[in-house]
């Protein structure tokens, strides 16, 4: 049942970014973080993730923005990835989930 609630999730996940553009990252760790714990949930979905923004790309290359991805969405991804890996690295990752919540929270409501 885990299983099937997950593929649902990551499912309506990645059909939200097709759509948009994004998201789909942030509401499948939202969402999946109370099936999964994200030590397992995010080593098995991030390159799924990855394959369907390069398919998106390559259906679609004249769609990108060059100068905006390589001056302002490239830098801060670079960062936070970064960021990221170290705190997830220490063990601190459970510690965050109620930050996540918050910034889904808050994004959610900014982007309403």
């Amino acid at each position: 049942m885990t299983v099937l609630l997950l593929l649902l999730i990551v499912l309506g996940a990645m059909v939200t970014e097709a759509i948009v553009g994004f998201g789909s990252t942030v509401l499948t760790v939202a969402l999946g973080a109370h099936l999964l714990p994200l030590n397992v949930l995010l080593p098995a979905y991030i390159p799924v993730n990855m394959l369907l923004s390069a398919f998106l790309l390559w259906r679609q290359p004249g769609s990108l923005d060059r100068t905006l991805l390589l001056r302002r969405i490239l830098p801060a991804v670079g960062i936070g990835m970064v960021l990221g890996l170290l705190v997830f690295r220490q063990g601190l990752g459970g510690g965050l989930l109620p930050w996540l919540a918050g910034f889904v929270i808050v994004l959610a409501v900014t982007e309403l």
